[in-house]
């Protein structure tokens, strides 16, 4: 797996992408885009706040909140009270109470949370387990591991292979790569275990560490599925390697999907909406002369 003269870089996303479509590899190197340890996530609609990830996180947002919330409530009473003389006030006094009703119902998510975090306890998972493994993140924080982001990406010369985990699970000598699934689909896929292999590698080479398994977390939720780092999940690593070598190597026009399934959730097939609100060909489309299948083009009968 030595990288030869002339072998290009290649991001941990970017195998990842390779090995899920190689035409979706080819856009993806082709914008440069960097390796932040996650798919592209939507985030959910939690009214006032992000998803916090460690305690410390929860507890600095409620301190945020918490003073949001006593103003939004004296503001309400204030203005409920002018109301009774003057009538535009009760306007002000209804848009204020939702809003002070949407933060008092963020800090009581927020406090469920945090009960819910100190509360976790679950095994950890087997490190020498052969298939992925039910884990929750707040169980393994309480199981001792430190949770960090890292600011620069991890890279190996010799492979000529870089990367950045979403976050790092530290205890002792050991890391846990941890990495973002688009959806809490708990199905995983090659690419899902290539990346994990990708990271366990980077942090193996670079701190010499232990790492027994990776977590894919499941979309924006605190669940998630611990892969183990075995010889399968490296040989999908090291045909990923390869293969993304080959695509970047390849120019821009690559085979279709064996799969054309595949095209229903790729943000190269979807089709692009202009102001009007008519359709038109997505990025995919357009290059390769082709409309791929994806869920929306289904949906306005491009296909």
């Amino acid at each position: 797996m030595q990288a030869q003269d002339g072998d290009p870089w290649v991001s941990v996303s970017l195998l990842g992408e390779c090995t899920f479509c190689v035409r979706a590899g080819r856009f993806q190197h082709e914008q440069s885009q960097e390796d932040t340890g996650e798919e592209q996530i939507e985030p959910p609609r939690r009214g006032w706040f992000r998803p916090p990830f460690s305690v410390a996180e929860i507890e600095l947002e409620m301190g945020k909140l918490r003073p949001k919330a006593a103003t939004l409530a004296l503001a309400t009473l204030v203005t409920t009270v002018l109301a009774l003389f003057v009538c535009i006030f009760g306007v002000a006094a209804a848009v204020l109470f939702v809003f002070t009703v949407r933060a008092g119902l963020a800090l009581l998510a927020l406090g469920n949370l945090l009960r819910d975090a100190r509360a976790a306890a679950s095994p950890e998972p087997d490190p020498g387990a052969r298939q992925p493994q039910p884990v929750s993140w707040w169980s393994l924080l309480q199981n001792g591991f430190q949770p960090h982001r890292y600011e620069d990406p991890l890279s190996d010369e010799s492979w000529r292979v870089t990367g950045k985990p979403w976050r790092i699970l530290q205890r002792g000598s050991v890391r846990i790569p941890v990495f973002r699934k688009r959806n809490e689909d708990e199905r995983l896929y090659r690419q899902h275990f290539a990346r994990i292999a990708a990271y366990a590698h980077l942090l193996e080479r670079s701190e010499g560490a232990t790492v027994p398994y990776g977590v894919v977390l499941l979309g924006s939720s605190y669940c998630g599925l611990a892969v183990p780092v075995d010889p399968p999940s490296k040989k999908q690593f090291h045909d990923a390697l390869i293969l993304a070598r080959t695509v970047i190597k390849g120019g821009p026009h690559q085979p279709p999907p064996h799969n054309p399934s595949m095209c229903r959730s790729c943000v190269w097939g979807k089709p692009m909406t202009e102001d009007n609100g008519s359709s038109y060909q997505s990025p995919c489309g357009e290059r390769y002369d082709w409309v791929p299948p994806h869920e929306k083009a289904i949906r306005k009968g491009l296909v």
